[in-house]
C-alpha cells in the first residue's frame, strides 16, 4: 500500500494536489509526488504524520501503539 492508498479518500473529499500539499508541507511538489508513491513501509513516521496533518487527520501515534 502506497501513502497515496491511505490517504486516497481524504484526498479525493477535499481534491487535495500535489501542489496544494506541497504549499502546506512546504516542500516541493516532486517531492511530494515521491512521497505519495512510496510503499508505506518505507515512510517514516514523521512523515506520515506531517502528511496527515496536512490533510486535516489528526492521530495519536502513542496512543495507537498502545492499543495495539
Amino acid at each position: 500500500m502506497t501513502l497515496r492508498d491511505l490517504l486516497e479518500s481524504r484526498i479525493k473529499l477535499t481534491r487535495y494536489r500535489p501542489i496544494d500539499l506541497a504549499k502546506v508541507l512546504n516542500k516541493s511538489r516532486q517531492s511530494v509526488s515521491l512521497t505519495l508513491h512510496r510503499d508505506l513501509n518505507s515512510v517514516t513516521v514523521r512523515t506520515l504524520r506531517e502528511y496527515l496533518e496536512a490533510t486535516g487527520v489528526r492521530v495519536d501515534f502513542t496512543k495507537l501503539i498502545r492499543d495495539q
